[in-house]
């Protein structure tokens, strides 16, 4: 069940997913630019990545580091799970030149709605906040909603299993953490 979408939308995504087989994800996900395997750099961060424990963690490092790496991975563990959530940086601009290059770098294109698989062609590019609709491992459908954080209101509504936040930094101010902390409302898998 998608729970963000409205019945209209959701009734047009069943038309168009008639079928609901499990999709296989990958074991290890591969960098599609460096051809390079993540593994994650210790094990606290493999801890952070696998695990779904504690509820709010924060991870810092330098530049280059390897934090959104690490949270698109967590994210993409979370979505072939069956959870729905939100990515967020803190504006649209930021989100379209760092985090999502990133992220669609790890992200496998056959786990992606043929609908969507547009985020992959070199000439799109998100004019304001989108959905990416995948099949997930138990059969169904998860959505990630893709955002900026310049207007922490419009992320009412939703109810979500997860909240990724990217250079939180740079958000706006912390209305955004407020906003979000109340629309995880939905347990996943592991509670």
């Amino acid at each position: 069940m998608l729970p963000s979408l409205s019945p209209h939308f959701r009734k047009q995504l069943s038309d168009v997913l008639s079928d609901n087989e499990p999709v296989k994800w990958p074991d290890t996900f591969i960098n599609k630019s460096s051809r390079h395997t993540y593994k994650p750099h210790n094990e606290l961060e493999e801890k952070w990545v696998y695990d779904d424990k504690p509820r709010f963690i924060l991870i810092k490092g330098g530049e280059g580091s390897g934090k959104s790496v690490a949270l698109s991975i967590k994210t993409l563990h979370k979505l072939r799970r069956g959870m729905s959530g939100v990515l967020v940086s803190p504006n649209l601009p930021h989100f379209k030149r760092s985090l999502f290059p990133e992220f669609l770098r790890w992200l496998p294109e056959d786990v992606v709605i043929e609908e969507h698989r547009k985020i992959f062609h070199p000439s799109w590019s998100p004019w304001t906040s989108f959905d990416i609709v995948v099949h997930n491992e138990i059969g169904g459908y998860s959505t990630l909603t893709c955002v900026g954080a310049d207007n922490p209101v419009m992320l009412e509504g939703p109810n979500l299993n997860f909240a990724a936040l990217d250079e939180i930094r740079g958000m706006p101010n912390d209305e955004i953490i407020k906003v979000l902390t109340g629309r995880i409302r939905i347990t996943g898998p592991n509670g």
